[in-house]
């Protein structure tokens, strides 16, 4: 799909972003605004929990490194509440041991910072048809 597709495509999506980082927040914020209309931004996995069973998001885009409760603990009782939401990790690690727990977690991408433009469009384009397969199914 071109590029011009994908951000029509995304624009309806709603997405909850959780980032401790301010200066990381805000210039992903000034990125992902050319995809997304609708961006909830929590700053660790607790917040971003809560936000999340009160609001209906299509995306998770999650830090690992995070105060209060880490990505993966927060990623953990996502799927424990919903196990199709398309999530992906956005992290400064590029470990191992974190990439296998993601996988464990069914997590649908693993991006490592700084974010390489072309990475995330790749990663969106999977993520637009999977939501378009899962609300196919629900209708």
């Amino acid at each position: 799909m071109t590029k011009q597709e994908l951000i029509k495509k995304t624009k309806a999506v709603n997405i909850l972003y959780v980032e401790d980082e301010e200066i990381l927040r805000q210039s992903s914020y000034d990125l992902f605004s050319n995809f997304f209309n609708s961006i909830t931004i929590q700053t660790n996995g607790k917040a971003g929990l809560e936000a999340f069973k009160v609001g209906k998001f299509d995306i998770i885009i999650s830090d690992i490194a995070m105060p209060v409760m880490d990505g993966l603990e927060f990623i953990g009782h996502v799927r424990d509440i919903d196990e199709d939401i398309p999530i992906i990790v956005y992290s400064a690690w590029n470990d191992n041991s974190y990439k296998i727990s993601c996988s464990e977690l069914n997590v649908d991408a693993y991006i490592t910072k700084p974010l390489n433009i072309n990475t995330f469009i790749e990663v969106l384009e999977k993520i637009i048809l999977k939501i378009e397969e899962i609300k196919g199914e629900k209708e």
